[in-house]
């Protein structure tokens, strides 16, 4: 059963419904249950909710399935209904962007993500549901040395201190998936530097896949990442001791100082909303889906994009080359002002 935000149902994402999260999966495990809803907040897997509207339309402009009514039913009732075997579980994202947002306090969020909290309550609800169903859950990824970088790194170790407590494996994408490798349809992770695209969706069904197959569910957390952030082709894990992790890839120089008119398209875009660290979509995303540009219609930018001149830039050579022109003519006015004429000293006369 999947459970969750935009990380598994990331429809909006793909150029098509197969390409998706629930869907991909369905190549790895025989029977998947998708009760994931685009925009859920921890307060929601617990009662269960009805789909944003604008994203029901937006399935539906498709040709997408519509979500499932059992969205609606409380946890326990939606267990009890289907069964599952293995649970995964990514939220948290959309509480920590209220947080930035100022819809709730910092208090707030860290109550939210607490044993005792929102989070904590689901987890050892699935947990306590039946000792045959498997949890495991997803860390979302975290942008590095923005703003709100060090809040980034508490909410994490405290992630992964609730993971530690309740012996539950964490899939962590903040150490699989690099977001200074471009963004777009065909980026290696994600569509547009939060959500992911197909070969993101890829990534977090292999992950998922490999925690099934091998982990010891009797014995402690483990985390599970690919560290060469590829196609994770080569998972490994580490035992979760209920702390945050330095993540490799860093801001270059060249675009901490973003003095040279030289950045990235992609990068730039990424740096710009600060909002969307640690797993949550800039205020676009509170369009109806249908109403943002849709992933088939992107086209790539042209290679030399960032090699054409502003409207600014063109004026500015314009008003120069006429002021030198102008310069040039003078001197050499000047210069047949001061020649002598055919005549000679008769001007004198």
């Amino acid at each position: 059963m999947l459970l969750g935000d935009s990380t598994i149902d990331n429809f909006v994402y793909v150029r098509e419904w197969e390409d998706t999260v629930g869907q991909q999966m369905k190549q790895h495990i025989s029977q998947v249950t998708d009760l994931a809803v685009e925009c859920s907040k921890t307060e929601h897997i617990l009662p269960g909710q009805k789909a944003p509207q604008q994203y029901a339309q937006g399935r539906q402009s498709r040709g997408y399935p519509p979500y499932s009514t059992d969205i609606e039913l409380n946890l326990e009732e939606r267990l009890k209904k289907h069964n599952p075997s293995h649970v995964l579980l990514s939220i948290i994202g959309n509480d920590v962007r209220a947080f930035y947002h100022g819809s709730i306090t910092e208090a707030q969020l860290f109550k939210i993500l607490s044993n005792d909290g929102n989070y904590g309550k689901v987890i050892k609800r699935v947990k306590s549901f039946s000792s045959n169903m498997k949890l495991m859950i997803v860390m979302p990824y975290r942008k590095q040395d923005l703003p709100y970088h060090e809040a980034n790194k508490e909410l994490a170790k405290r992630l992964f201190e609730i993971a530690k407590k309740n012996e539950v494996p964490v899939i962590d994408l903040s150490r699989t998936f690099d977001p200074f490798k471009g963004i777009g349809l065909d980026a290696p992770h994600y569509y547009n530097s939060i959500e992911p695209n197909k070969q993101g969706a890829a990534c977090i069904c292999k992950l998922a896949k490999k925690v099934i197959q091998t982990h010891n569910w009797s014995g402690p957390s483990q985390i599970y990442f690919d560290p060469k952030n590829d196609k994770c082709n080569r998972i490994i894990r580490e035992l979760n001791k209920g702390e945050d992790h330095e993540i490799n890839w860093k801001i270059s120089d060249r675009l901490r100082n973003a003095d040279d008119g030289e950045e990235s398209p992609h990068d730039f875009d990424f740096l710009q909303d600060d909002s969307e660290a640690f797993g949550h979509r800039a205020d676009a995303n509170d369009a109806p889906a249908d109403a943002r540009n849709d992933p088939a219609d992107v086209k790539n930018e042209p290679a030399d994009a960032k090699n054409k001149l502003s409207d600014g830039e063109i004026a500015g050579i314009v008003v120069g080359a006429v002021a030198f022109v102008g310069v040039v003519f003078v001197i050499f006015y000047c210069h047949t002002c001061n020649q002598p004429t055919e005549r000679g000293n008769d001007d004198l006369a």
